[in-house]
């Protein structure tokens, strides 16, 4: 009878140290800023503040790894503005941000719910500021267009 025991132990042993689980890997992404996607069975996580490690190009799409310092959207149709003399500083900011261009610009401010809270223009070679002491603290889009309809949309953050 003991041997049975025994044995009814040592399977009841077995069997509950299968069942447990110490640890899983998963693929996650572990950051204060970042996110991950996936869509038709295609998974991209990312994270803010990585170095830029490496780029893959295939089929018209590029993406790198790691950080990219500025944020370019297409909206629609409507082809981006390519600018290489573009200054934005400081960002992030808690009072105001300058911004300089080579060339003339219309710029609008939208909040977080997409709001347009601020309009203006930049004159090529004049730095304009703009006053951000009384906007809340986040993100805010600073989309930027010229005269031809080309588009930029950068971030501009207050803290």
């Amino acid at each position: 009878m003991k041997m049975t025991n025994k044995l009814f132990a040592f399977l009841f042993l077995l069997l509950a140290a299968a069942s447990l689980n110490a640890q899983s890997l998963e693929r996650s992404v572990v950051s204060t800023a970042g996110n991950d996607a996936s869509a038709s069975g295609i998974s991209l996580d990312f994270t803010v503040g990585e170095t830029t490690i490496g780029e893959f190009t295939a089929g018209g799409i590029s993406i790198s790894q790691g950080f990219n310092q500025s944020v370019k959207k297409k909206s629609g149709n409507t082809p981006e503005v390519s600018l290489a003399k573009l200054s934005i500083y400081p960002n992030p900011s808690d009072k105001q941000f300058s911004l300089e261009s080579d060339r003339n610009l219309n710029f609008t401010v939208y909040d977080h719910h997409g709001s347009a809270i601020q309009k203006g223009e930049l004159l090529g070679s004049k730095v304009h500021i703009l006053e951000a002491q009384l906007w809340s603290q986040g993100i805010y889009q600073l989309v930027l267009t010229d005269d031809s309809g080309l588009r930029l949309t950068k971030r501009l953050i207050r803290h």
